[in-house]
């Protein structure tokens, strides 16, 4: 069984998005253009994942518990984020085969241009997320995976074994594919 590399956050939601918009993400106590702290916008979201407009691109703000850990990895051959407290990732994968044959409780389109996607934690800018571990002030770094461009539906799904009280898996289904239900 493959390890993967871990991220978490301080507080607050992690973040997801493109290598491409990571420049735009501005993280905590920002202003722009439009004096939106977009810390502040993820935070705001509601339920298990929201889209966040970011330039001509995207974010996913994942509301998860604040310490709980997440990784990518393949499940069923599809690219997952999976959120949870101090399961065996082993565990987590086997569970989220099983919640993937089940309604999402959530789902986001997503067009994807560029090949690798981050998750870090949402108060740190684009910047801030890609520093070295000694410049980063004890907050994990951000984790990469690549996947292929193209459409997409990122489905959310709440792990339901007890033992994963409050897991989440996050699965990027190609929008052409009949292999998952698209409810």
């Amino acid at each position: 069984m493959d390890s993967f590399p871990v991220t978490q956050s301080n507080g607050g939601p992690l973040l997801l998005l493109e290598t491409a918009s990571l420049g735009l993400w501005r993280g905590y106590g920002s202003s722009g253009p439009s004096d939106e702290d977009h810390y502040e916008i993820a935070c705001s979201v509601e339920g298990v994942a929201g889209l966040i407009p970011l330039g001509e691109g995207w974010a996913v703000a994942l509301a998860t518990d604040p310490t709980q850990p997440a990784f990518f990895c393949r499940v069923a051959g599809l690219l997952c984020v999976i959120a949870s407290f101090g399961q065996l990732q082993e565990d987590l994968m086997t569970s989220a085969e099983i919640a993937m044959s089940q309604a999402p409780t959530c789902q986001l389109p997503l067009a994807v241009t560029s090949t690798e996607l981050l998750v870090f934690e949402a108060s740190l800018s684009g910047k801030e997320a890609r520093l070295e571990p000694e410049e980063r002030e004890e907050r994990l770094p951000a984790i990469s995976a690549s996947l292929a461009a193209g459409d997409y539906w990122l489905r959310s799904h709440w792990l339901s074994d007890d033992s994963l009280d409050e897991s989440i898996a996050h699965v990027f289904v190609p929008k052409d594919s009949n292999s998952v239900s698209s409810t």
